[in-house]
């Protein structure tokens, strides 16, 4: 096939739909990213479409290696698909967020950032608003608490968390959230471990966190 006429949307419905077993699915979302540029770019180009097939599974049962490469498409697509990407995290976060498996952590590295960014703002997506009951007047501080006690109820993969919280630019408060929940300390102590596996610039980002952590600054 010619790779100016695949089209993205096609492949990914294909080969994501719910009647794909999961571990084909999980390779088709490998192949997809592992992709020629040119070919790759297509499925960059459409994130909502990975997010939708991937919720539209009704239960996350991708390999970590698919979730992963879910994720990178997705991260991708925030420069991308700027209009798109927003849509796709604000789909897709809810539906990894109650998924306690460790391919979720993958999705949320991706999805969170975007979503914990829009908190920020004066007026958010309804969507937003129907995924955290917002009972304090700081949003975002109400968005660390949910991925902390998600975590704490989880197998999420402690690095994915600190990538998210390094690429939604509030390292410092979402890592001290988590070291004050439930097993805080072997979390934050697999993150130190495991820190050499963060690419740059997240692991400056995160390293800044944990200093910050240890001298009990950064609220």
């Amino acid at each position: 096939m010619k790779i100016n006429s695949l089209d993205g949307t096609k492949a990914i419905r294909a080969g994501l739909s719910a009647r794909v077993p999961s571990d084909i699915a999980s390779q088709n979302l490998v192949l997809f990213d592992n992709a020629v540029p040119a070919l790759r770019a297509r499925f960059v180009k459409v994130p909502e479409e990975i997010a939708e097939a991937i919720v539209g599974r009704k239960v996350l049962d991708l390999s970590y290696d698919g979730a992963n490469a879910a994720g990178c498409l997705l991260w991708d697509a925030c420069t991308a698909n700027r209009s798109g990407f927003p849509k796709a995290a604000a789909m897709l976060l809810p539906f990894a967020m109650r998924e306690p498996g460790r391919p979720a952590s993958a999705l949320i590295a991706a999805t969170f950032p975007s979503v914990y960014r829009a908190l920020q703002q004066e007026r958010i997506p309804d969507v937003l608003s129907l995924m955290f009951p917002f009972m304090d007047w700081d949003r975002c501080k109400t968005a660390r608490r949910e991925l902390a006690s998600g975590f704490s109820n989880s197998q999420w993969r402690p690095i994915d968390i600190a990538v998210a919280a390094a690429r939604a630019g509030d390292s410092a408060r979402i890592l001290r959230v988590i070291a004050h929940s439930r097993n805080g300390r072997s979390i934050i102590s697999a993150i130190e471990r495991d820190i050499e596996t963060i690419q740059p610039p997240w692991r400056k980002e995160v390293q800044v966190a944990l200093i910050e952590l240890s001298k009990g600054t950064g609220d």
